[in-house]
Parts: structure tokens; C-alpha cells; sequence
């Protein structure tokens, strides 16, 4: 018969304890993030036997950064020996008509390679300003109206670089950066 244990590490003729664990099968998804653009009206709940009760789930494109697709996945913990199913919620986000997207890749002018985590800032006139970094390859993309703007690029390091774009209602304007080393 197998031993089984909880906590620690099997020794040869003893049990050694720590304070580690194992996740049981079916019980692992209670981790993670929320999300902004969903919300619901009650967090806890208590249920007699047969009983059932309603709650108000909200999606919110307001929040949104940018437009697509975005899903996400409600997990139920319960007390039961029952593991209920995650359910599944998705949002369609699309942009308005007069919206345009601002979009480029950061790279080393020596060397070639992309810069993760460079500070992108838009301005214009009339215009939030908008800061963004780079993604771990590099790239970087801002929703906005559509107008004219100022793309200004800065890592640590690099000399600054700025560069005008007019940025067309429904159009993509793609504005690529090489740095110099400072």
C-alpha cells in the first residue's frame, strides 16, 4: 500500500515535515488576477440545500485601453466536495469610428535588438497625453482620437527621440524607433 503524505518529504524510514503542499487535482483554478473590465454585484454568498441565488456579472468597455476581444473566467470555491466549473465571459471591445491607432517597435541602433520597457509618450494639441511602455518585444500601440501627435521615446541609457505622426480615423499609423546608446 502506498504512503501518501502532506507537507513534506518521505525519508527513508521517517517523515520529514516542511511547510509545503501539493494542489489536489480539480482545485487549482482559484488563482489569479481580476480582471477591470468585469464585475459582479456579490462576491460571497450561502446556500441551503436546493436553494439558488442570482448574481449580476458586468462587463465594462469603458476601462479598456485599447479594442478586441478580451475573455476571462468566473471561479466558484465552495465548501463542498463538489468543484464547480469556471464559466467563461467574454467581451467584444471595437473602436469608434474616430478612433486611430498609433503603433511601432523600439530598437537598438547598434545592435539591432528590441528594447522592452521603453517609455512611450504621446501628446498633442488639444490631446491627453498618453505613456505606454514597450512590451517584451519591444512594440507598443495606443487607442486614440484621431489626430495629429507627437511620438517621444526614452529608455535609460538611449538619447531621447521624438517623431510627428497624423494618425487617420480608422487607419493603423505605424512609428518605429532606433535608439542611439547616450
Amino acid at each position: 500500500m502506498p504512503a501518501l503524505q502532506v507537507g513534506g518529504i518521505a525519508a527513508t524510514a521517517s517523515f520529514s515535515g516542511s511547510v509545503q503542499g501539493a494542489v489536489l487535482p480539480g482545485l487549482g483554478g482559484c488563482t489569479g488576477e481580476d480582471v477591470d473590465w468585469l464585475s459582479e454585484n456579490r462576491t460571497t454568498l450561502e446556500l441551503a440545500p436546493g436553494q439558488s441565488k442570482q448574481i449580476t456579472v458586468t462587463a465594462d468597455a469603458r476601462v479598456l485601453t485599447a479594442p478586441g476581444a478580451y475573455a476571462a473566467d468566473l471561479n466558484m470555491i465552495t465548501d463542498t466536495p463538489y468543484v464547480p466549473q469556471p464559466v467563461r465571459v467574454g467581451l467584444k471591445a471595437s473602436a469608434p469610428a474616430s478612433w486611430a491607432e498609433i503603433t511601432g517597435t523600439v530598437t537598438d541602433a547598434a545592435t539591432g535588438k528590441t528594447l522592452a520597457g521603453a517609455t512611450v509618450s504621446l501628446s498633442g494639441r488639444g490631446e491627453s497625453p498618453v505613456t505606454v511602455t514597450t512590451d517584451r518585444h519591444g512594440v507598443y500601440g495606443v487607442w486614440s482620437q484621431a489626430s495629429t501627435r507627437t511620438v517621444t521615446v526614452t529608455e535609460e541609457g538611449y538619447a531621447k527621440r521624438s517623431k510627428a505622426v497624423s494618425a487617420r480615423s480608422g487607419r493603423t499609423a505605424t512609428v518605429d524607433f532606433t535608439l542611439s546608446v547616450d
